[in-house]
């Protein structure tokens, strides 16, 4: 593990990482509050759990013996069972992690900025990780960037809930997988297996309607094949050094992970 550039992997081993992260966070942010009250700042905090596997190191704060630095922002730290097992829990979605169904690509977002954005509130509309770039971009009044980008700011959706999501089509790739959303259609491809759900009235992904609508089916495969030759296409021309498409010109939307 380091921090910044330095290794202090021996002198925190068997601590918790997500306890560790929010620590250094947490100082983090004491420390430039102090030194710069004035100035905002940015932090991105990715911790590496919840994941397999679960398990409660010989010296931490759940035993008599604690390995854990003294200070530093941290109080407490987060419990798990022992001997627990791994996979989540997906809800009514069907499929998990590494799945293109949406138990594998729904993740819950929170979103909290006291005085600036609504409180209390739900949004159900589409949107994607790919979305927070251009969101906080905009939210933080800088002009976003001249190269394509798959994401659309999430802002005009944040201030008001009638507002609809910016993604006409959304594109996933995982391996030899594919996935296409249109409005409520979602199509799934595996192998030669073609799979077309309503997602609004089935987010279990339970009733393939692929052999009922194969004009839905013929579309959205239409759109997968365009997108991915226009990613093909701009991946040539630079190579040929012909450089980019028009940034400007019309981006399709897509994702190359099943995480969103």
């Amino acid at each position: 593990m380091y921090d910044g550039y330095k290794d202090v992997t021996d002198g925190l081993a068997k601590c918790y990482t997500t306890d560790l992260f929010t620590a250094r966070t947490k100082k983090w942010i004491v420390d430039h509050h102090k030194a710069h009250p004035k100035q905002p700042f940015f932090t991105y905090l990715a911790f590496d759990t919840p994941h397999a596997p679960q398990q409660v190191p010989t010296t931490s704060h759940l035993t008599a013996k604690s390995n854990y630095p003294a200070g530093g922002g941290l109080t407490g730290g987060i419990q798990w069972n022992e001997g627990g097992k791994g996979g989540g829990n997906s809800g009514p979605h069907r499929g998990a992690k590494f799945s293109l169904y949406e138990g594998g690509l729904r993740i819950p977002a929170i979103i909290s900025w006291p005085g600036h954005i609504p409180e209390n509130q739900v949004r159900g509309q589409f949107a994607t990780g790919c979305d927070w770039y251009p969101t906080i971009l905009e939210l933080c009044g800088i002009s976003a960037t001249k190269h394509r980008l798959d994401g659309k700011s999430l802002t005009p959706i944040i201030k008001s809930a009638d507002t609809p999501t910016a993604h006409k089509t959304f594109h996933w790739k995982l391996g030899s997988k594919l996935a296409v959303r249109q409005g409520k259609w979602k199509m799934v491809v595996t192998g030669k297996k073609i799979e077309l759900y309503d997602i609004p009235n089935d987010l279990g992904e339970a009733k393939n309607l692929a052999g009922k609508f194969p004009e839905v089916v013929t579309q959205l495969q239409q759109s997968n094949q365009e997108y991915w030759q226009s990613i093909t296409q701009k991946e040539d021309a630079t190579e040929s050094g012909k450089g980019e498409l028009d940034p400007g010109g019309p981006s399709p939307d897509r994702a190359t992970s099943s995480n969103k």
